[in-house]
């Protein structure tokens, strides 16, 4: 179908292949949901056959879960490019920044020995989106020297020195997507990932003791509100999800730090937070993602949840002072 339409301009192919994509996009999502992650990432795989600039962020989650963490932040990269062209960059890409950046540092803390760069070459371990720009700008500017009639190699040569993007500029780029992001945990997970990938150990201090205090103090207050088994209750005492997200990402660090004991901890928590949301919106992949990281990394047992410890609380009182 795709190699029919490849040498077609017919609507009617085009049309069936837009429908395959949305087929291909439900039945990926549908496995994720049912944590099976080898289909899921076929499904995702077909989507990217039929079309390859589709926008599909889960890819990149299916293949940090099934231990491709190349392949993930490459994904992840592109997607987060997709997202932020489809508005005009007003909208920052947070989520997919953030399993970029959780990909780059599992490779570096779990298999590459603790090294950034590629042996031999200043190149980063994992495709970044600043790479993934890089290569946009060239090609633009390919496609521009090609219309105005010039030879190829002044292209080359001239495209190699005005695409760059500078460390400092990317730096920039960076600071100023995280500054759109307008929810309050997520830019502060953002901040701790993208200050970890910098290694700018204060600012990751900063930020994780940020999310810790905000657990915390979610945490303190739901101590105030009388046990219940209903789960609109619950619901009413993290109503923006704050503990929820600020335990997940946490976790999520600590996971990509290679401390999986840390990880637990902050993933049972995240798990008991989202507990009585599941079974009312389970289309939501944020309510799902505790119970996949759980599930995947095979961390179910019988020990008791424990409130207080969630991991760093001193770094969370010494923000409250």
């Amino acid at each position: 179908l795709l190699k029919r339409a490849r040498r077609s301009d017919s609507v009617e192919l085009r049309a069936q292949i837009e429908k395959h994509v949305a087929i291909q996009s439900e039945k990926g999502l549908r496995r994720l949901r049912m944590l099976d992650l080898p289909r899921a990432s076929r499904a995702f795989a077909t989507v990217y056959a039929l079309r390859p600039d589709a926008y599909l962020w889960h890819d990149g989650l299916v293949k940090y879960y099934l231990g491709d963490y190349h392949g993930a932040a490459e994904s992840l990269a592109r997607n987060a490019v997709r997202y932020e062209e489809r508005f005009g960059g007003e909208e920052a890409a947070s989520e997919e920044r953030i399993w970029r950046d959780a990909a780059e540092l599992k490779i570096v803390h779990c298999w590459n020995g603790g090294r950034w760069v590629k042996s031999g070459s200043g190149v980063p371990v994992a495709l970044r989106v600043g790479d993934v720009l890089r290569e946009k700008r060239e090609k633009e500017k390919k496609e521009e020297e090609k219309w105005e009639g010039e030879e190829e190699e002044e292209v080359e040569s001239e495209s190699e020195s005005e695409s760059v993007m500078s460390l400092e500029e990317e730096d920039e780029m960076e600071r100023e997507s995280i500054a759109k992001e307008r929810r309050k945990v997520i830019r502060l997970a953002r901040e701790l990932f993208s200050a970890s990938i910098r290694q700018d150990s204060a600012k990751v201090a900063l930020a994780r003791a940020k999310l810790q205090a905000i657990a915390n103090a979610t945490t303190t207050n739901n101590k105030n509100i009388k046990s219940s088994s209903s789960s609109f209750v619950t619901n009413l005492s993290d109503p923006k999800q704050y503990k929820l997200h600020s335990h997940f990402y946490l976790g999520l660090h600590y996971d990509a730090m290679g401390q999986p004991d840390e990880s637990k901890r902050c993933m049972k928590m995240a798990l008991k937070a989202c507990a009585d949301r599941i079974s009312g919106n389970g289309n939501d992949i944020t309510l799902l993602l505790p119970v996949l990281h759980m599930t995947v990394r095979d961390w179910y047992d019988d020990d008791e949840f424990d409130d207080e410890d969630i991991g760093g609380g001193d770094d969370a009182k010494e923000v409250d002072a």
